[in-house]
């Protein structure tokens, strides 16, 4: 298979995946900004997503770039990574409607370091299936550096670090949202 197909399939899923992500607001009810205001956690673990989203897109497109040819292991790691990434709608939209409560925001950060872990399988399953030099070149030179390499390749510090900044955001979010709701108890949250 050539690797163009492979990159055009894995990019018409992510675009349905972020199509699908912007699909968990409703029309908000009322005319006035009380209404936007109900879905402002919503819209913070979006922008997450989107940036999160568009962040592994540009990654898996450079690491396609430097890839000589794919077979059957790569294409597998390639669906377990998209199958992973299926998962940012119901986890964003969970998060978000819940008002960053624990379950749903664990199991965002869970989705991200799961995600992560799979791409680490497919950048690993690359470049172990044909030698490829330009790929250990550029995940080599992110390493020695802690940052992306020019080809966008995606060393497991970086992915893991992503999943903790994720983390750390959620949490805070979470936080934010419950201060001043005198509504919330330790009844509600088990």
């Amino acid at each position: 298979m050539s690797k163009g197909r492979l990159e055009a399939f894995s990019d018409g899923v992510l675009a349905i995946i972020i199509t699908i992500v912007i699909l968990m607001f409703d029309i908000p009810e009322g005319n006035d900004l009380n209404a936007l205001k109900e879905m402002l956690p919503l819209f913070i673990v979006y922008l997450v997503s989107f940036v999160m989203i568009g962040m592994n897109w540009a990654n898996h497109h450079h690491m396609l770039q430097v890839t000589e040819k794919v077979n059957g292991k790569i294409i597998w790691a390639n669906h377990l990574y998209l199958f992973t990434m299926s998962f940012y709608p119901v986890a964003t939209g969970w998060a978000g409607k819940s008002n960053f409560a624990a379950l749903p925001t664990i199991m965002y950060v869970v989705i991200n370091l799961v995600e992560s872990l799979s791409y680490i399988l497919l950048e690993r399953t690359i470049i172990s299936s044909h030698d490829c030099v330009n790929l250990k070149n550029a995940v080599n030179g992110s390493k020695k550096r802690s940052t992306h390499h020019r080809t966008g390749a995606c060393s497991s510090g970086v992915c893991l670090l992503q999943t903790c900044a994720v983390g750390s955001l959620c949490s805070a979010c979470g936080h934010v949202g419950n201060m001043g709701d005198t509504r919330y108890s330790y009844e509600q949250s088990v």
